[in-house]
């Protein structure tokens, strides 16, 4: 009898992980990213943005078009959401909206923020690619300060970038790996976290308001070698989604490719938690590392979160102890998939 029980609850606990599909979003075509508030679902599909109750998954809103006007999107649209403000950077501009998506204004933006500047309060935090500080024909990589008015108060961090690559020989990109724009970082409750040595060593930098660091979080994650295979898959993606870049590759006999992907390669800080997904896999599994904001280690599991490709997943988000994620079924509708992890 107790063999029997065991092998029950083991059976129920592995169902705990399956994700429940909840919704099927019929508008949505090719979603970009994907967000969550406490009450919204956002889902980007550029120049549109999609809002949805969290509650009963019924559309509530759609807004945005392509264009230079008020309230319209240039190019990628990227969200922030504020207390009383959701800001759409999109390439040049800040647009503002209510928090019940009505315009309210638009900031102008300078083009070499592109995608890397985050609002936090009334600075804006922005990575760059800069020249070596040691050397001008290296590369090194930067967050920043700037004010309201886009002046740049200070340097807070700099690391070389790892990635360094003479001009004569032309780069093979992994997708999602060679951040060549800057550092991946978040801004939560008025801290910031940057992934260090661009996930070399898979240090997270924590810095208050100021700029000034106030700790770090260490956790050695074992890195994933760069193979063959890799370098096939992802000359194949360069062909599928960028013609031009491999029309280069098949010219250029000279390639580079890092010997190790970095070690995280996914980062999301949400509910008070820092959820990171490495490159490396555990039994041909991803696996989902959960700390808290100070590094402490709360919980480690396979991740119950789908893969596009080997170096993309699926559009997902983390909040309230749960996995969401959009996935396409079979009929092309994408469906919004819910997984409990606590």
């Amino acid at each position: 009898m107790g063999k029997k029980i065991f092998v029950f609850l083991t059976i129920l606990l592995a169902a705990t992980l399956w994700a429940e599909n909840v919704a099927v979003f019929d508008d949505i075509i090719k979603p970009e990213s994907f967000y969550l508030t406490d009450n919204h679902i956002f889902i980007v599909e550029f120049p549109h943005i999609y809002v949805y109750s969290l509650k009963d998954f019924t559309l509530i809103k759609k807004f945005g078009q392509r264009g230079e006007g008020p309230g319209e999107f240039i190019r990628f649209v990227r969200l922030h959401f504020q207390s009383n403000f959701i800001i759409a950077h999109s390439q040049t501009r800040f647009s503002y909206f209510t928090r019940d998506f009505k315009y309210i204004k638009e900031v102008k933006v300078p083009i070499q923020f592109n995608r890397g500047a985050v609002p936090m309060g009334n600075q804006v935090v922005v990575s760059h690619t800069v020249p070596g500080k040691e050397n001008s024909k290296e590369v090194d990589l930067t967050v920043n300060f700037y004010d309201a008015n886009f002046k740049k108060v200070k340097e807070i961090f700099r690391q070389r970038y790892h990635f360094q690559v003479h001009r004569d020989v032309n780069v093979i990109y992994l997708p999602e790996v060679n951040r060549r724009t800057g550092i991946r970082f978040f801004v939560f409750r008025d801290k910031i976290f940057i992934e260090g040595e661009d996930g070399v060593t898979g240090n997270i930098y924590v810095f208050n308001k100021n700029g000034e660091k106030i700790y770090t979080i260490k956790h050695e994650f074992e890195r994933l070698k760069v193979t063959d295979e890799h370098v096939k898959a992802v000359v194949e993606w360069h062909r599928v989604n960028k013609r031009r870049l491999y029309d280069i590759l098949k010219q250029r006999k000279q390639l580079y490719t890092p010997d190790y992907f970095p070690s995280i390669r996914s980062l999301n800080v949400e509910d008070d938690k820092i959820y990171i997904i490495p490159y490396k896999k555990k039994k041909g599994k991803n696996r989902l590392f959960i700390f808290n904001l100070e590094g402490k280690l709360l919980k480690e599991m396979d991740a119950p979160i789908k893969e596009r490709s080997i170096f993309s997943f699926y559009p997902f988000a983390i909040k309230g102890g749960k996995v969401f994620q959009l996935l396409e079924n079979e009929d092309e509708k994408w469906e919004l998939h819910v997984t409990d992890i606590q």
